[in-house]
């Protein structure tokens, strides 16, 4: 990293603000880079790089930015991952107030520690100056890193934006992004997006990168497939995450659950909350019910002022977490103003698995007050779609287009779980397609298939759609229909 982002050049300023195991450093020295024009710092005095006769130990950045009025060639690091809410109220404040680029926002109070890091380096960046760091995943999809984003795509002139399918520090369990851009406040908008398999892939694209002359030219497509015409999915719906109950086991129950505790009917609404709950490609009041019949744990506890006159419903409230009862300190419970009320999304139109590992599985909702948990998506449509439209944006959700470019944005977990967050997911570009007709028999076949694990033929079903769907369009802007006739 250090070597893509110099060029093997000896000369400039070094900043690395958060020297942790040392590795920047030894790379910045092993190049030649005279001593005087590294600042290297570490919070920690006892850590052993802060013994290193470059790194200034026991320096927090924040603090020394305030001070320090130079600027760099070069930025390279490895920063913290620390969420500012688990901070002291001081530090949280001093890296939420840190200096930042000319009228680029606030840190946000809901940010991580690595996103201060980075933007406070970037105010210290030089014109035409190059960063390299190591990033978690929350660098591709947070909202609270949606104005860095936006920042690296205009402010550079080249970007390279490397995301590993699997970890690349040790002690890390999920994926990383590498993130080295050069050219600061020269941009060119050149950018290139890549998935690699580990640290030795990545080192031989960094290594590619470095050799290729700076400017416009090299923008990799970061979604394979056919040129034809694509809308972003949040044109036409948006998503949410279904409703967040902070004690899944203690409001969400069975028949048999309610049936023990007496719990009278009209105290819950009826929820999905897993992903193979999605059984038909529109969820109706007779499949929910099914779903019950067959033990699922589908029904939603959520008492009204009305329900807290039953003596049933106040004993289960009363329960304490040992005998089955909710786990009040829970932040979502704890937090909401009426702790048994979970908040429920509005609008519901459909539902999508959070778990995209096999694809996107989007079914329609067919029945009025039918809601979902957070392990899974809620989307409501914009504007008055008929069903037929609708039935055509959940399929282009299980397209093969749409796969490629969930599976390349998609962060991934241990044990190779795999997720969107709701903002990448209305980022998607979807196929479209001439006319409509015909979605809805094409959705409910590809739903089946999908849930027979025929993913694949799932796919090529909703492809085969929108293709015979333009070829439809294209056929009758050329051949009109014939007047009827009188």
């Amino acid at each position: 990293m250090v070597e893509a982002v110099s060029a093997h050049k000896a000369d400039g300023a070094w900043l690395e603000p958060s020297a942790g195991d040392g590795a920047f450093v030894y790379a910045i020295a092993a190049m030649g880079v005279a001593r005087e024009f590294v600042a290297a710092l570490e919070v920690e005095p006892s850590a052993p790089v802060s013994q290193h006769p470059w790194v200034q130990g026991g320096v927090d950045f924040f603090s020394w930015i305030d001070t320090e009025k130079r600027v760099f060639d070069y930025v390279v690091g490895n920063p913290p991952y620390l969420k500012l809410s688990r901070l002291s109220s001081q530090a949280a404040a001093l890296a939420r107030s840190v200096e930042r680029p000319v009228g680029f926002p606030p840190v946000s109070g809901t940010a991580n520690l690595w996103y201060a890091f980075v933007v406070g380096s970037l105010a210290r960046l030089a014109p035409g100056g190059a960063v390299a760091w190591v990033l978690p995943a929350a660098y591709s999809y947070a909202d609270y890193a949606r104005p860095l984003r936006a920042l690296v795509a205009s402010a550079f002139s080249d970007t390279l934006v490397l995301r590993s399918r699997r970890p690349l520090c040790e002690g890390v369990d999920e994926a990383t992004v590498v993130l080295a851009c050069r050219g600061w406040n020269r941009p060119t908008n050149s950018h290139t997006e890549r998935w690699v398999d580990g640290v030795a892939e990545a080192t031989a694209v960094l290594k590619g990168w470095q050799s290729v002359p700076q400017g416009p030219g090299r923008k990799e497509d970061r979604n394979p497939g056919t040129e034809e015409d694509l809308y972003t999915l949040s044109e036409r719906a948006v998503v949410r995450i279904g409703a967040v109950t902070g004690d899944t086991s203690f409001f969400l129950l069975n028949r048999a659950e309610q049936e023990r505790h007496s719990l009278p009917a009209h105290s819950f609404v009826p929820a999905l909350g897993k992903a193979r709950h999605l059984v038909e490609s529109r969820m109706s009041v007779a499949t929910w019910r099914g779903l019950l019949a067959a033990g699922e744990r589908v029904l939603l506890f959520r008492p009204t002022d009305a329900d807290l006159l039953d003596p049933h419903v106040r004993r289960y409230l009363s329960l304490r977490p040992d005998d089955g009862g909710c786990h009040r300190d829970a932040f979502k419970v704890r937090t909401r103003s009426v702790w048994h009320r979970t908040p429920l999304p509005d609008g519901v139109h459909a539902f999508m698995s959070a778990d995209v590992g096999n694809g996107a599985l989007s079914v329609g909702a067919d029945a009025d007050g039918l809601t979902a948990t957070n392990s899974l998506f809620v989307l409501t449509f914009r504007g008055d779609q008929c069903r037929q439209a609708r039935a055509a944006i959940l399929l282009g959700l299980m397209s093969t287009r749409v796969h490629h470019e969930i599976q390349q944005g998609a962060r991934v977990y241990a044990g190779g779980l795999r997720k969107l967050e709701p903002t990448q997911i209305m980022d998607l570009r979807l196929p479209s397609w001439g006319c409509p007709l015909g979605a809805q028999d094409a959705h409910r076949s590809a739903v089946a298939l999908f849930r027979a694990g025929e993913r694949s033929t799932a796919r090529s079903i909703a492809d085969e759609f929108f293709s015979a769907s333009r070829r439809k369009a294209a056929v009758s802007r050329f051949h009109p229909a014939a007047p009827p006739q009188t």
